[in-house]
């Protein structure tokens, strides 16, 4: 019957009809939108159909559920003294999101509503309707007394990060393939979610080869950008840029010490948030993903290392108190003294053969080299934490004086102006390895996991929050309603 019922409710789909445009009757750069202006009217397309978009629609393939689901949280709500739960057994279930919208749980039998996975069940987005779509795997909106157990999604999306997105009491849950505002969850700093009372919760994203790998613990930038001490560069916001760019001006430890001239060094910054450290690390790395070099007289073999140093947006050169990634130009940029002692090294890597042209801009086509350059910033991470700061900023430079080294930056790894041979983990990122605690942790929001037993949940606002609890439920095929 589930079968079924999607498809009927597919086969009757709408596309959008046309419409009076919110333009009409205006002018637009001089050109007089006529006041009945209509926008188009939409059309169904096939499921398969790729760069769809709106007005037009695909229809929902006939292994969609959504439909299904929703009759079946309708007919719960409409028989709440014999009906209180909806399961998934072992399988994949297709679905463009489940949406729980104005359920009072504590009206149904037991006095909850429970969605329940048995092991192995998967649920997964649907190829959403149009390329503007938003479509969420769960929405609990305007809901109380909601238990979910043993959740597997795939492909998760959110708008924005938001800590009152929250997971409470979970007892085992994946959650793989998260998005924020698009891009992929891969560092714990962006999990879009506060958890407490985990028991066992398991993030994980696909890479670029197909892989599952677990969200590592760390933190992707949240800013980057390069400048340059050329004449022309000195004034340049280079924050939007594809590629970071390091080229020692032999002036000062890292070239940072260089003012006027004809020099044409270039130091690269970047930041991490640190809000998801809720201990001090034992281990904290600094990734950057090499492009190439500039230079094709310099040898291949040539060797290299890069130079970080920790720095302040608030003590700038000129004497200036804000420098902050978005503006920061060579003129305008954190003023410090690069030492032996103050500064942390990568391994010496060799530039390689893979040549990036002179000059800032996309270089949207180049090769990438692709190796992981790496360097140990334990003690910056550690004493940044002790301090209590929410983020780090960091002074990137390299050691030779005669190269010119490229690196991904946060634009280049993702979006559609990305570097076309770059993927999503190519961006600049911090890992960091938790100390261990003979203390339980606290609460970890969305930085770890507690060990705490479930608990109750009422919840009015429009936020996702789960209280699970074991419900011993197998009814066959597809997700069904049904007593405990």
């Amino acid at each position: 019957m589930q079968g079924q019922l999607a498809d009927q409710l597919s086969a009757a789909q709408t596309a959008s009809a046309a419409t009076t445009s919110s333009m009409a009757g205006r002018t637009v750069d001089g050109t007089a939108i006529p006041a009945g202006q209509k926008t188009s009217a939409g059309s169904l397309v096939s499921a398969s159909s790729v760069n769809v978009r709106y007005p037009n629609q695909r229809v929902m393939a006939a292994n969609d559920d959504t439909y299904a689901l929703q009759a079946a949280i309708a007919t719960i709500k409409a028989n709440p003294t014999a009906l209180n739960t909806l399961c998934f057994p072992n399988g994949t279930y297709v679905w463009s999101g489940l949406l729980v919208n104005g359920v009072d749980g504590s009206k149904l039998k037991g006095g909850k509503l429970k969605i329940y996975t048995d092991e192995g069940a998967l649920l997964k987005n649907r190829v959403q309707a149009y390329m503007e779509a938003f479509e969420p795997a769960i929405g609990i909106i305007g809901s109380s007394n909601i238990e979910i157990d043993g959740v597997n999604l795939d492909n998760v999306w959110f708008s924005k990060q938001n800590t009152g997105n929250t997971i409470t009491g979970v007892t085992n849950a994946t959650l793989n393939n998260l998005r924020v505002a698009g891009r992929l969850v891969e560092y714990t700093s962006q999990l879009p979610l506060t958890t407490s009372g985990i028991g066992t919760l398991a993030t994980t994203y696909t890479d670029a080869n197909g892989q599952t790998k677990n969200v590592k613990s760390g933190a992707l930038t949240n800013g980057d950008t390069w400048v340059g001490a050329w004449t022309g560069d000195q004034t340049s916001n280079n924050s939007s840029d594809l590629t970071l760019i390091t080229r020692n001006t032999g002036v000062g430890l890292m070239g940072e010490q260089y003012t006027t001239g004809s020099g044409d060094g270039k130091l690269s910054y970047i930041q991490f948030p640190l809000g998801s450290l809720t201990r001090s690390p034992s281990q904290a790395t600094l990734h950057l993903t090499y492009v190439g070099h500039r230079y094709s007289s310099v040898p291949s073999t040539d060797t290299d290392q890069l130079l970080v140093q920790p720095v302040s947006d608030t003590t700038c050169t000129g004497g200036g108190t804000s420098c902050p990634v978005n503006t920061m130009t060579w003129q305008n940029r954190p003023s410090f003294t690069a030492t032996s002692s103050s500064v942390a090294k990568s391994a010496t890597f060799t530039l390689g053969s893979t040549l990036i042209p002179e000059g800032g801009g996309t270089h949207q086509g180049n090769a990438i080299d692709g190796r992981d350059i790496t360097v140990d910033i334990t003690s910056f991470v550690q004493n940044a934490y002790a301090a209590h700061q929410s983020t780090l900023l960091l002074a990137v430079g390299d050691t030779g004086t005669n190269h010119e080294l490229r690196f991904v930056s946060s634009e280049g790894a993702t979006g559609s102006g990305k570097l076309t041979n770059a993927t999503a983990d190519m961006a600049p990122g911090l890992t960091v390895t938790r100390r261990r605690s003979s203390r339980p942790a606290r609460p970890a929001g969305r930085a770890g996991l507690s060990r705490m037993g479930p608990l109750p949940l009422v919840e009015s606002r429009p936020a996702l929050r789960c209280c699970l609890r074991a419900v011993p439920c197998r009814l066959g095929r597809g997700p069904s309603v049904s007593e405990p």
